[in-house]
């Protein structure tokens, strides 16, 4: 890494720092990596109770009792601190009741994926931005169609960092034994629809597959999917895990599964591609599609459609072992520019450009309207008023 001299101040705006998920990895690289790629760095972590890394990282502590006014009062002090400088939105939440008050010269969201919502979300944003960072083709198209105002030189793609632990792995050929299929990421039916996954067991052992499901991570769904496979031999749950037990468990698999309905570019699907892991991954808006299609097209099945992935796996069983190689190469060639530097390189690029850049996010913002739903918890407003947080 040669940042270049001057010290650029930075501040990561995020809802979460140490739950599991892409963006989150990506967050625990800047933790890492910011200070010596030239950046006077912190992080604000709206949800977090206690600071993951105290002097790096602020923990405001909120949760689903406060309010608007209680969580603007709050924000306003720790920005005080230290104004100016870029701050960076990820995920884009807060933005339009936290824009006014954080001080800095320059504002951009970070797009990790594309929930429902997301668009209005960025229609909210409009004027307080100077640019967009995103995981993907389909976060830019969706950032230029919702704010018109940024050109194409202020959205980014940016390569997610992943760094192997594992180099040396083998597959052994599968036309004999259970094809090793795995799931990671967070154990939820929202959105990752981990619901999905019995039903693909089921369509597995109708087709005569021999398999086995082993699954990485943790979430509030987990002990719902654990009683669906109770005494399921063929289905394993290791837990979350991470560092050299995370990497060896990933690098024996076979095939990596992806059930979601939303994705941005998912971190693990990489690490997984990283290992020659064959990704089976549903047809949405994600990133994760490019680089299933660059291995070969019938790796991405119709969204939903169980039986569709569980065929792909069936041929992918039955493949010659030449062709199965061949297929495992392209999965390590497809994230060659995956590097940490390479992306922190970019990051950086990216930032220093729209410094340079005439400032076009609100410089002046007028005193906030009273809003009654200011005044009410967050978690009433989030389940029954969600367009009250898009309020300026």
């Amino acid at each position: 890494m040669n940042p270049s001299c001057s010290k650029i101040a930075i501040t990561h705006l995020t809802c979460h720092l140490r739950t599991l998920g892409g963006m989150q990895s990506v967050l625990q690289h800047h933790l890492t990596h910011d200070g010596d790629s030239g950046f006077e760095a912190r992080q604000i972590s709206f949800f977090e109770r206690a600071d993951p890394a105290p002097g790096l990282v602020d923990a405001l502590g909120w949760n689903g009792w406060w309010t608007i006014c209680q969580m603007r009062h709050a924000a306003d002090a720790v920005f005080r601190r230290r104004p100016g400088g870029v701050a960076v939105y990820h995920n884009c939440w807060g933005v339009p009741f936290l824009a006014d008050l954080d001080g800095a010269d320059r504002r951009l969201s970070y797009v990790h994926g594309i929930p429902p919502g997301m668009g209005a979300n960025l229609k909210a944003q409009k004027g307080s931005l100077d640019g967009i960072i995103a995981v993907s083709q389909a976060q830019a198209d969706l950032a230029a169609r919702c704010l018109p105002e940024l050109s194409p030189e202020r959205i980014s793609i940016v390569p997610l960092p992943i760094n192997p632990r594992i180099q040396d792995f083998r597959h052994s050929r599968m036309n004999n034994r259970p094809v090793i299929i795995g799931y990671s990421g967070r154990l939820v039916k929202d959105i990752k629809r981990i619901d999905r996954l019995p039903e693909l067991a089921r369509r597995l052992s109708n087709a005569g597959v021999d398999f086995r499901l082993e699954v990485l991570g943790n979430g509030c769904d987990g002990p719902w999917l654990k009683k669906q496979f109770s005494g399921n031999e063929k289905v394993i749950f290791h837990g979350p895990k991470s560092g050299d037990d995370y990497w060896k468990i990933l690098a024996r698999w076979d095939l990596q599964i992806n059930t979601s309905d939303s994705e941005g570019t998912p971190v693990s699907i990489l690490e997984g591609l990283s290992c020659a892991v064959i990704p089976i991954f549903p047809g949405i808006d994600s990133g994760g599609v490019d680089y299933a299609r660059r291995v070969h097209p019938n790796l991405v099945y119709t969204p939903g459609d169980m039986t569709a992935a569980a065929q792909s796996i069936n041929e992918l069983k039955r493949m010659p072992a030449a062709e199965l190689d061949s297929l495992r190469v392209k999965c390590r060639e497809s994230v060659h520019s995956h590097t940490p530097d390479a992306y922190q390189n970019a990051f950086r690029s990216f930032v220093e450009k729209i410094s340079a850049l005439p400032r076009i996010s609100g410089q002046v913002f007028e005193n906030r309207p009273f809003y009654l739903t200011d005044r009410i918890p967050l978690g009433i407003l989030s389940r029954f008023l969600p367009a009250s947080l898009l309020k300026k």
